[in-house]
């Protein structure tokens, strides 16, 4: 019994020896060297590695370099532990204690006589996080000189430097900064230094709009990131692409580049550039129009940089948020957000964001036809983009200034503009910009009667714009060659490229909505790309999981070749060494088949969801078809009841119009029969209060006319000095005892083919309407008639009470008036109303209590009549 328990207590002490010798051979295999001074170079070593790659394990192992460098008397390896312990601060988006530990590394360093320089540029990137890039350009003015010659540390500052004029914009200063590079160190650069020079230049083309040099330096250095593992350079190489191919339109190539960039800095989790791909993100679902989307991007974004006070990349998407509330016409919120970009940009002195900017506010000012104001800050991007060398930006703000000169009648200035980004366009290769410039200085000298200039570059627009299938553009050059043909007189020409405009818009109108449609589906597409993305990334996962544990057995093998070499004693531990590796296995394997299982389970999951929302959209569809069978028979209905309602105004006013004739008649009889003034008086008052009615009954007649489509009748020729002097000469005759002063002018042709009846109902309606509310003892009218853009535009001011502003929105509506002491029927302005609709026309009230008002009536000539809609 002895003997049995001597021999298991010798076998549990050789096994014992022989796992104590296992242990420290592994530990000595993986573990840098014992001494103090070894550790700590080991650690700054692995965290220096490491830190675009795996900023966990480079933050841990700064951390561990930084507190065993309090020990050692080497001022190199204090520097340098505290110098990586800043940068894990600086990973961590705390820049502030970055900077500190940045600093003092540098003043130990400045205090033993070593290389300081190197700190600086560290220190540089903590001040860009903050958007301090005036500090970074003065402090590497100010330390570059102090360098010696051959100090590889200069080209360090100088990309530093390079990289904070790029963010602001000052290409010129970039410029200089590259000469400088590739003069005195070209081929004097470590291939780290060649690598971030490439880099920089090609973010300096992409800032100066030359896309194609910028892909081709980024595609290229794209591998050689892949190879180093460096996941950081390569997630900001991705961004460059993004951005440039959103500056060509290719938008599903950015996004492909951005769900690349997010899934790289997601594994490195660095949020930083986490926050800065889902900015930019949010500008390309601008681009797409799907501002719900762009608006979570965006403010989620937004969230992190306001934490973290990166100004730079606040006011970018202030700008954004600007400039997609100003599209959405939002302008008081368009305008905020906008402001704010400017503060900060103006804080930072970033001439790329106030040029940006100022040209949003610009185009915000435009469209509200503020031109004074858009011309300020149109003036203003033009001075920014000058400094930013951005050709392509700098001729599209002077375009934008030439359009609201020319609005302005400074047709002079105006013209010098389009001809001067005309030539940028055309030197840039920009065909697109040229053939947008050839439309708009066609146009302007169409505008200006200038013939010959007009006819040559709409010609060469036209041709350039059929090359470029741009169909937009072509429908507006369609129209102005048809616009000047028409001054040319050459109708059937101009008739011709108005048939082929109008073809034109309606192809441009199904595109619309084909492009509409493709837009949500490219936006559904990308977002199953992303879900594909993510399922990639786990199965990558994994894989790595496998990659691991397959190291890990080769870990194991090699262990076990040593443990063979120890000797016969650990021959007895052979059996059970073997037999624990088996069983390590066997979980490892049963992990694997759990992980497999989970996998599926999930495909499961997802396959389920599917067909749950194919149900739903089956659902969804038969609602819609239900609800548009409602909506027909609804409308059928109301279509019903309004052709009962027209019958009714057309049965009544005819059947009242006889009695009323019969009893004017009897009247006027009764006036020159009877002598006796008392009784006059009575027929007088009769005869007044019938022809009131007679008016009213007129107007319902012209109701119902009105709402009979097919009884409209076609143009006919209208001789309009003719018609305006019989108008003016039937008023003056049934008011006779009123003052009444009338002041046409007609800068129309003297005959247009229009509607007499239609044209008739508006003016009668109006100078009506201008006689019946004024109460001064000399009633001025003033009525105006010109063409401009094959439109006809009528005017009819009055010098009466006006029309308060709380009564201005309902005044078109059936039997509203427009005073609360009106004495009219409330159906005048109503007829206007409904001609103007009919006609596809245009009609603006401009008019303020007790100072007159003025009605502007707009007609296209050549439009066909339309069933009733609502103006604009």
């Amino acid at each position: 019994m002895r003997e049995r328990d001597l021999h298991s207590f010798s076998i549990r002490i050789i096994f014992l020896s022989a796992i104590l010798i296992m242990v420290s051979w592994g530990i000595m295999a993986q573990n840098p060297p014992q001494t103090l001074n070894d550790s700590i170079l080991y650690y700054i070593q692995q965290a220096e590695s490491s830190w675009h790659k795996d900023i966990q394990k480079a933050s841990e192992s700064a951390e561990k370099a930084y507190f065993l460098s309090k020990k050692t008397n080497s001022p190199y390896l204090i520097t340098e532990a505290i110098a990586q312990y800043g940068i894990s601060f600086y990973s961590n988006s705390e820049y502030d204690s970055a900077e500190i530990y940045y600093d003092s590394a540098y003043q130990i360093a400045l205090k033993h006589n070593l290389y300081s320089s190197i700190y600086l540029t560290l220190k540089s990137a903590a001040l860009g996080k903050k958007s301090y890039y005036f500090k970074i350009i003065e402090l590497v003015d100010t330390q570059y000189p102090l360098l010696m010659e051959g100090d590889s540390n200069k080209v360090n500052l100088l990309l530093s430097q390079l990289s904070a004029t790029l963010e602001i914009g000052r290409s010129q200063k970039a410029d200089s900064i590259i000469k400088i590079i590739e003069r005195d160190f070209s081929g004097k650069t470590s291939d780290s230094h060649a690598l971030k020079i490439l880099n920089l230049k090609g973010k300096y083309y992409s800032q100066t709009a030359d896309y194609t040099k910028s892909d081709s330096i980024i595609k290229y250095l794209i591998p050689f990131y892949q190879s180093s593992g460096d996941l950081m350079d390569e997630g900001k190489a991705y961004l460059i692409l993004a951005e440039n191919a959103m500056s060509i339109s290719n938008y599903d190539e950015s996004m492909q580049y951005l769900i690349m960039a997010r899934k790289l800095y997601e594994r490195l989790s660095y949020q930083f550039g986490i926050a800065t791909t889902k900015m930019m993100t949010g500008s390309l679902y601008s681009y797409l129009s799907d501002y719900n989307e762009a608006f979570t991007y965006l403010f989620e974004a937004l969230e992190y940089f306001e934490e973290n006070e990166n100004l730079n990349e606040i006011q970018k998407i202030y700008y954004e948020l600007g400039w997609i509330l100003h599209l959405e016409n939002l302008n008081d919120r368009a305008r905020n957000y906008l402001s704010k970009s400017i503060k900060i940009s103006r804080q930072i002195k970033n001439y790329i964001s106030l040029g940006d900017t100022h040209n949003a506010f610009g185009s915000l000012y435009l469209n509200m036809k503020q031109n004074d104001s858009a011309l300020i800050h149109f003036d203003r991007a033009i001075h920014y983009f000058s400094k930013t060398g951005n050709m392509k930006s700098l001729a599209a703000s002077k375009f934008n200034k030439a359009i609201v000169l020319e609005k302005k009648g400074q047709n002079q200035n105006a013209l010098v503009l389009y001809r001067e980004t005309y030539q940028v366009d055309k030197k840039l290769g920009n065909t697109l910009g040229k053939t947008e410039g050839e439309y708009a200085l066609g146009e302007f000298f169409r505008k200006n009667n200038i013939q010959d200039s007009a006819h040559f570059y709409l010609e060469m627009g036209e041709k350039n714009a059929e090359t470029l299938s741009d169909k937009s553009l072509l429908l507006k050059i369609y129209k102005s060659q048809a616009a000047f043909y028409t001054q040319t007189n050459n109708y059937p020409q101009a008739n011709s490229y108005l048939q082929k405009a109008m073809n034109l818009q309606d192809e441009l109108f199904i595109k619309e909505k084909e492009l509409q449609l493709a837009a949500l589906e490219t936006s559904y597409d990308l977002k199953n790309k992303e879900k594909e993305l993510d399922l990639l990334t786990l199965q990558m996962d994994n894989n790595a999981k496998t990659i691991a544990l397959n190291n890990k057995k080769i870990q194991s093998q090699n262990n076990l070749l040593i443990g063979l070499s120890i000797g016969i004693l650990l021959l007895l531990l052979l059996s059970y060494i073997i037999y624990r590796y088996l069983q390590v296995k066997t979980r490892n394997n049963e992990k694997l088949k759990k992980l497999n299982k989970e996998i599926q389970e999930k495909q499961e999951e997802i396959l389920t969801q599917s067909e749950e929302l194919q149900a739903s959209n089956q659902f969804i569809n038969e609602m819609n078809a239900l609800l548009e069978k409602k909506v027909i028979e609804r409308t059928t209905a109301l279509q019903r009841a309004h052709t009962e309602l027209d019958k009714f105004f057309y049965r009544a006013s005819h059947d009242f119009r006889g009695p009323l004739t019969t009893m004017m008649g009897l009247v006027e009889v009764s006036r020159l029969t009877t002598t006796d003034p008392s009784v006059a008086s009575i027929f007088d008052n009769v005869d007044v209060t019938a022809k009131k009615l007679d008016k009213m009954v007129r107007k319902l007649q012209s109701v119902s006319f009105l709402s009979d489509y097919q009884e409209l009748p076609d143009p006919d020729p209208i001789h309009l000095d003719e018609f305006l002097k019989f108008t003016v000469e039937k008023f003056t005759t049934e008011h006779i005892h009123k003052k009444l002063k009338f002041k046409v002018k007609n800068s129309a042709p003297k005959q247009i083919c229009f509607y007499t009846t239609f044209l008739e109902i508006c003016l009668h309606n109006l100078i009506e309407n201008s006689i019946t509310f004024n109460y001064n003892e000399t009633i001025v009218i003033n009525i105006d008639l010109w063409l401009e853009k094959e439109h006809l535009h009528l005017t009819v001011s009055d010098n009466g009470h006006g029309i308060p502003a709380e009564l201005q929105e309902n005044i078109f509506e059936m039997f509203e008036k427009s005073s609360h002491i009106s004495k009219g029927n409330g159906l005048g302005l109503y007829l206007v109303k409904k001609v103007v609709n009919k006609l596809n026309g245009y009609i603006r009230l401009e008019s303020s209590d007790k100072e007159g008002s003025i009605f502007h009536l707009e007609f296209p000539l050549f439009d066909k009549p339309a069933s009733d809609k609502p103006t604009s």
